[in-house]
């Protein structure tokens, strides 16, 4: 494919289209910049946008939750006008020894994975000795962990996870809409080949395979896969780490009532997470109204196959996630790349071109919304 020269200079050029590159985009156009996103999949909305599945549209892509966060609850409701409803039933974690926990509970799951694990290492030859290589990690840090979960719970009681009513689905709607609002350009499908930053004209140029762009600063997430980027005193090499995500969506026969609407799973051999999302789909509880949706983030061991669905499927029955009396009616398994940067890499693209490239973070999605949150606040 050929390219071209675009010889706009764009304010800010974002590459991804997850749901926080949007409010990035959004803020930087409330402050008067003029703003380009650069997205390879088909879809905006990264990890969050929907597909079309079993005959609906508007699927979520995956299990999601939004973890409490008040102030990116308010950012939602107060900036893109859509409520916060209470998921019901009440999100859980399900525990290899203990079962089904209720995620309201944060001082005894945290307790469990966290704090007890650390002082257990005090008890063995073996724990020990990692724990006199590095104190910080392995008791300070949990132990610190333990302590502000412990005091939040005190302050402000347990916390109810919230969800935007209408799902994923309308919260990127809602998104693009602002986006539309703010005439951000959105280029879908193209792919980001070689990112150059010429610091003495103060400019970043974005080879793509449709264009080369050039904008006065470059914002990445740490998902991004860049592989090196380009100055004018050399070439930063970076090493992110890939893996691939595997998500099991199924379409299933289930006469029971909701039985749960997000469930964690913890070393677990097939499940990650795992959501109820017939809600979120159009039309589908008029269409299906005995049926149930369900998607699950599996584990990296989990196969295309038929014998590893039907596992997965029996696991969900086994921990009440769907009826005993449940069919699979039909399932479709979806695997897509993800990658990570090293926090070396961050730490050398700040030292070397931190004037012009940004790492947004996409870790804790209710806690980047709160962030954003904060600077609409400041904007208004």
């Amino acid at each position: 494919m050929t390219t071209h020269e675009d010889r706009t200079v764009y304010d800010c050029i974002i590459l991804g289209t997850s749901p926080v590159c949007m409010m990035e985009a959004h803020y930087q156009c409330r402050m008067g910049q003029r703003v380009l996103m650069i997205d390879s999949a088909k879809e905006a909305g990264g990890a969050w946008r929907d597909v079309e599945l079993f005959g609906f549209e508007e699927v979520e892509i995956g299990a999601h939750i939004m973890r409490h966060w008040r102030k990116g609850y308010r950012y939602i409701e107060n900036v893109l006008g859509i409520p916060m409803t209470r998921m019901q039933p009440e999100p859980f974690w399900i525990l290899p020894k203990y079962g089904p926990m209720p995620t309201r509970t944060p001082c005894a799951h945290v307790w469990n994975l966290v704090l007890f694990p650390a002082l257990g290492r005090f008890f063995s030859r073996a724990g020990l000795q990692e724990v006199l290589r590095n104190p910080k990690q392995t008791v300070f840090v949990p132990l610190v962990i333990s302590l502000m979960w412990f005091w939040r719970f005190v302050k402000v009681g347990a916390p109810r996870a919230r969800y935007p009513m209408g799902g994923a689905p309308r919260f990127i709607r809602r998104l693009r809409a602002l986006l539309n609002h703010d005439s951000v350009r959105i280029l879908t499908e193209t792919t980001a080949l070689e990112i150059c930053v010429q610091e003495s004209a103060k400019l970043v140029h974005v080879r793509t395979d449709r264009a080369t762009l050039q904008a006065r600063r470059l914002c990445i997430t740490s998902q991004s896969r860049l592989n090196h980027i380009r100055g004018e005193s050399g070439v930063l090499n970076l090493t992110p780490i890939s893996a691939d995500t595997k998500h099991l969506h199924m379409l299933v026969e289930d006469k029971a009532e909701r039985l749960f609407a997000f469930a964690r799973f913890h070393q677990d051999e097939i499940f990650n997470m795992i959501s109820d999302i017939s809600d979120y789909a159009t039309h589908f509880r008029r269409e299906k109204p005995t049926c149930k949706l369900i998607a699950a983030w599996c584990s990296s061991e989990f196969q295309d196959s038929e014998s590893h669905v039907m596992r997965a499927f029996i696991h969900a029955k086994a921990n009440n996630l769907i009826g005993p009396e449940a069919r699979l009616l039909d399932y479709k398994v979806s695997v897509y790349r993800s990658t990570e940067l090293q926090e070396q890499d961050r730490i050398a693209i700040k030292r070397q071109f931190g004037e012009f490239v940004e790492i947004l973070e996409t870790e804790n999605l209710t806690e980047n919304i709160a962030h954003y949150f904060d600077r609409w606040t400041q904007a208004n």
